[in-house]
This record gives structure tokens, sequence and C-alpha cells, in this order.
């Protein structure tokens, strides 16, 4: 009798062992929507000289739908590289996208097809970091920065 019920509960016990194993790895995923949130929810700002030695006043807005916003202000600088006069404003709409499911690489598509690709990336409370066509990056969230 203890024969017969053997071959059952042995067939029993590996198939809930397979199917467990069949589990999503990381069943809390949060962390990818609080990715999203972190990088939709902030103006992110970064301020440089260009090569030409103007300085750039510069903005990054993302939509969890997809479509963002890179805002620039380009002024002309002094001998002591101290902005003045009136900014060239640029402002280019574009698409946004993670590389993958693992949240680690952005990728920007232009409206003339062109891409950039922001790799490394952090996305932290008031910071957002990493490698912006290869060059290191550092933004940092508006309210911050008033």
């Amino acid at each position: 009798m203890e024969k017969k019920y053997f071959i059952p509960l042995l067939f029993l016990f590996c198939s809930l062992f397979v199917f467990n194993s069949c589990e999503n790895e990381d069943p809390d995923d949060s962390w990818r929507r609080d990715n999203l949130i972190l990088l939709c929810r902030n103006v992110w700002v970064d301020n440089y000289y260009t090569d030409d030695y103007e300085y750039c006043h510069q903005e990054l807005t993302f939509r969890e739908d997809g479509a963002a916003l890179n805002y620039r202000e380009f002024y002309k600088t002094d001998p002591n590289g101290n902005p003045y006069g009136a900014p060239e404003v640029v402002s280019i709409p574009f698409r946004w996208y993670w590389d993958d499911e693992c949240q680690e690489a952005l990728i920007f598509v232009y409206n003339d097809g062109s891409r950039s690709y922001f790799d490394n990336v952090w996305v932290r409370q008031h910071y957002l970091s990493g490698r912006l066509d290869g060059q290191p990056v550092l933004y940092i969230d508006s309210k911050l920065s008033e």
C-alpha cells in the first residue's frame, strides 16, 4: 500500500519543483516603476562650457509616454568666462526608451532619425548620471539648482 502512494507523491513533488523554477527571479520589480517615476518627475539640469567657450544651461525633461525635450540656452562669455547677453535658445524634442529591462541605458531618438546613447544610467532622487554618447554627465534636479 505504501508503494502505491510513493509514485504519485514523487510525481507531485517533482512537478512542484519544476513549475516553481519557472517563476520570475525578481517578483518585486517595483524598482523599475520607481526609476520611471524618478526619471519623469524631475527636470534635469546641467551647466557647462562648450568648446567655443559658450556657457550652456541645459534641461532634460522626460515623460512617461516616451516623449522628451532637450532645452538649451547658449550664452556668449567674456574673457573671464562670465556669461552675458541674451541667450540663443535651442529646444530639441526627442523620443526615449530603456535599452533593456535592466534599465541601465537610455536611447534618445531625434526627429531626424539620429540617436544618442545614455549608458550606465543611475537615476536617484535628485541626481541623474551616466555616459551620454561616451561623455560622463551629471544632471541635478532643477529644484536643487535654484
